[in-house]
C-alpha cells in the first residue's frame, strides 16, 4: 500500500526491481489480454467509490478507527471476521507487534486492513478480470478518497497472477518474524501445527496445537558458525485460548476476538481464489495468443489444480471438534444460498473437517462466472464426473456417495446454470 518513503524504499532493498523474476511477474501483468495497470476494475470497492462520489453513500468516521466502522458496513463485511496478525509481515511493518496487531476483516472477495495510529486503511479486493486490486483510504480528513495502488503491494501479492498471501511463521517480542522457528504457507491441506504463527487464536480446538498466540522472547545469541540458533515452540501455551486480554491490549479494537474459525475460512479462500485467478491468466493469455485453436494443454494443469482446490483434495482433517469465539461461524453461514432441504455449501462442520459438503462456495464467485469458457466450462465439467461417480479417483475418496449426491442437488437448485 502507499505508505512513508522509509517502507518504500525498505521494500525495494528487500525485492529488488531490477531482478528478473520480479520483472517476469510485471510482465505477465501487461500482457494485453490482461492489462492490469490501465483496466479499469469492477470489484466491489470500485463500485463503492463511484456510490460514494455520486453521494449515494458517505463514509464517517471516528477518532479511534477513522473509516473503519463505516467502510466495513459500506462493503456488507462483518465485524465477527476480525482476525489479528502480531508479525510484521505487511507494509506498515513499523507499526505492527504483538502489542499492536494489525486487524484484518474480510468477506467472499473484499479485506480491510486497520493499523494503530495508521495513517492509513488498506483495502484489497478481488476483481473478476484482474485477480487481487489493492487499494488504500487515508485516515485523516473528512473527505475520504479511496486510491488505486500498484507495485509495492504486487511485489509480494504477485508469485504467479496478482494474489492474497497467509503464512505462519512465529514473531519475537517486536513482531519480526523468526523464520529459523518455522514458516509455511497455510491454506487448507495446511496441518493445524503449522498454522497461525504470527497470528493471534481465539477459540476452542482439543488437542490439536497450532503455533498461534506465541511470542519468541530473549532469544539465545546466534553462535558462532552457525546460521541460526535451534528454536523450540511450546505450542500447548497458545492453546485454546478464549480471552487475549491477557496478551494485549485488545480494548482499542472492534472486538475482543481473533475468531479461529475465521482464520479457518480465510485460508480456504485465499487458496482456491489464488487458483482462480491463476488459471483466469493462463487461460486468458492461452485464448488470446492463439485464437480460434485448442489451448487446453496450455492451462489444463492450473484447471485441474483448481478442481481438486474446490473439492477440497488433501484437506487436513480434524481430530477435535472446533469453536469459535466471535459469532462468524453463524455470521458465515447465514449468507449461504439454500436449496429446498436447507442445504448450502457454507455450511460448517468443524468436527471433522471445515465444510459439511466439501465443495467450495467460491464456486458462486464473480471471478469463477468470469474464467474464459473454456477454462469455466472444463472445471464445471470435471467437477460433475466426480460428483456424479464418473471420476473414481483415490484422491476423491473423501467424498462420500452422500455427499457427493447432496452438493450435486445443492448445485442443481443454487446454481442451475453450472449444473447445466
Amino acid at each position: 500500500m502507499r505508505l512513508s518513503l522509509f517502507v518504500r524504499v525498505l521494500m525495494v532493498s528487500l525485492i529488488p526491481l531490477s531482478s528478473f523474476a520480479v520483472m517476469q511477474r510485471f510482465t505477465v501483468l501487461q500482457h494485453p489480454a490482461i492489462n492490469y495497470y490501465e483496466t479499469e476494475p469492477t470489484d466491489s470497492v470500485t463500485q463503492l467509490w463511484k456510490r460514494i462520489e455520486s453521494g449515494e453513500v458517505r463514509l464517517e468516521r471516528d477518532a479511534q478507527h477513522g473509516y473503519l466502522k463505516s467502510l466495513l458496513n459500506a462493503l456488507d463485511i462483518d465485524v465477527s471476521s476480525q482476525i489479528l496478525v502480531s508479525s510484521k509481515t505487511s507494509l506498515q511493518l513499523k507499526m505492527i507487534s504483538p502489542a499492536t496487531p494489525r486487524a484484518i476483516y474480510f468477506n467472499d472477495d473484499t479485506y480491510i486492513g486497520w493499523v494503530q495510529g495508521s495513517p492509513l486503511l488498506e483495502i484489497t479486493t478481488v476483481d473478476p478480470k484482474l485477480g487481487a486490486v489493492f487499494y488504500s483510504i487515508e485516515q485523516e480528513g473528512d473527505k475520504p478518497k479511496i486510491e488505486r495502488e500498484f507495485d509495492v503491494c504486487l511485489q509480494c501479492h504477485n508469485p504467479v497472477a496478482p494474489g492474497h498471501v497467509m503464512s505462519s511463521t512465529v514473531p519475537d517480542e517486536t513482531g519480526t518474524p523468526v523464520f529459523h522457528a518455522g514458516f509455511f504457507a497455510t491454506s487448507d491441506r495446511s496441518p493445524l501445527q503449522e498454522r497461525w504463527g504470527g497470528w493471534y487464536v481465539t477459540g476452542t480446538h482439543g488437542d490439536q496445537l497450532h503455533m498461534g498466540n506465541l511470542v519468541l522472547r530473549n532469544l539465545p545469541p546466534a553462535k558462532a558458525g552457525l546460521a541460526e540458533t535451534t528454536v523450540k515452540l511450546e505450542r500447548s501455551e497458545g492453546a485454546n485460548v478464549t480471552d487475549l486480554t491477557a496478551l494485549f491490549d485488545s480494548s482499542k479494537y472492534l472486538t475482543n476476538y481473533s475468531d479461529i474459525v475465521a482464520l479457518m475460512v480465510l485460508g480456504h479462500q485465499i487458496f482456491v481464489e489464488n487458483q482462480v485467478t491463476e488459471l483466469n491468466y493462463a487461460a486468458q493469455k492461452a485464448v488470446y495468443d492463439s485464437p480460434g485453436a485448442d489451448t487446453l494443454k496450455q492451462w489444463e494443469g492450473k484447471a485441474e489444480g483448481l478442481v481438486d482446490a474446490m473439492l477440497l483434495v488433501g484437506e487436513a482433517q480434524l481430530s477435535s471438534s472446533i469453536s469459535g469465539t466471535s459469532g462468524f461461524a453463524e455470521d458465515f453461514q447465514r449468507r449461504g444460498i439454500r436449496d429446498s432441504s436447507g442445504r448450502s455449501l457454507r455450511d460448517l462442520d468443524l468436527q471433522r473437517r471445515l465444510f459439511k459438503y466439501p465443495l467450495s462456495y467460491v464456486i458462486y464467485s464473480r471471478e469463477f462466472d468470469n474464467l474464459p469458457a473454456p477454462a469455466r466450462n472444463y472445471v464445471s465439467r470435471r467437477i460433475l464426473e466426480v460428483l456424479n461417480g464418473e471420476d473414481h479417483s483415490p484422491k476423491f475418496k473423501h467424498l462420500s456417495p452422500d455427499d457427493r449426491q447432496a452438493i450435486l442437488q445443492i448445485l442443481k437448485e443454487t446454481k442451475p446454470d453450472f449444473a447445466r
